[in-house]
């Protein structure tokens, strides 16, 4: 399922194609409508990666980023 992070261009690249868009208003709205569905239909819901592994230079799954 993809994730609300952003694609930016200048970061790492491990959300690749996960991330719904590289507009954050775009990630804003679909991801509001998969929460509204998700609970419609009885699925639980959790929100990661906050601030954002988009942020992110490294691949936290093998480095601690910093992010500021």
């Amino acid at each position: 399922m993809p994730v609300l992070d952003v694609l930016r261009k200048d970061t790492h690249k491990i959300i690749g194609n996960r991330s719904f868009s590289d507009d954050k208003d775009i990630v804003k709205k679909l991801g509001k409508l998969c929460v509204k569905y998700y609970q419609l239909n009885k699925m639980g819901t959790v929100i990661k990666h906050i601030p954002g592994h988009g942020c992110s230079t490294l691949d936290s799954h093998k480095k601690l980023p910093k992010v500021n």
